[in-house]
């Protein structure tokens, strides 16, 4: 609830900077505009309710993730605490099985159609958020 939400606010903020300065050609603006369609359609109960029965779309994928921010230490922030870290890579989790939805789903915005990450979202998901700034959507939320 809270934190889809809190996501999809970010998302769209992202989206709407973007916009404002970087090229079309940018992949900053490219997943942005992604991101936020696919952010927007986890604020549907059904959505959010179908990725999680499905469960994981790349059961390898997702292990070999948890294993590294596990093993990695990447769950000692000092922004937020480990309740709040494990909230945040599970809504992580479910934002690249949203992005792995679309691409079953032939939804993918034409601007990303050929990005790398098709294969692996939750490769653009951990770009994104740390390097775009989206991991803010979390902070402050319990």
């Amino acid at each position: 609830g809270l934190r889809l939400l809190a996501l999809a606010g970010t998302t769209r903020d992202k989206k709407e900077s973007a916009a404002g300065w970087r090229s079309q050609r940018d992949r900053a603006r490219r997943l942005s505009e992604w991101f936020d369609q696919v952010a927007q359609s986890l604020l549907e109960p059904a959505v959010v309710a179908e990725l999680l029965e499905q469960g994981a779309t790349d059961p390898a994928q997702e292990s070999l993730y948890l294993s590294a921010i596990i093993h990695g230490h990447l769950l000692v922030d000092d922004k937020l605490n480990l309740v709040q870290a494990l909230r945040d890579r599970a809504t992580r989790l479910l934002l690249a099985r949203a992005l792995a939805r679309s691409v079953r789903l032939g939804e993918v915005p034409e601007s990303c159609e050929q990005d790398p990450s098709l294969s692996c979202p939750i490769t653009a998901v951990e770009a994104m958020m740390r390097g775009q700034g989206l991991r803010s959507y979390a902070m402050g939320l319990p």
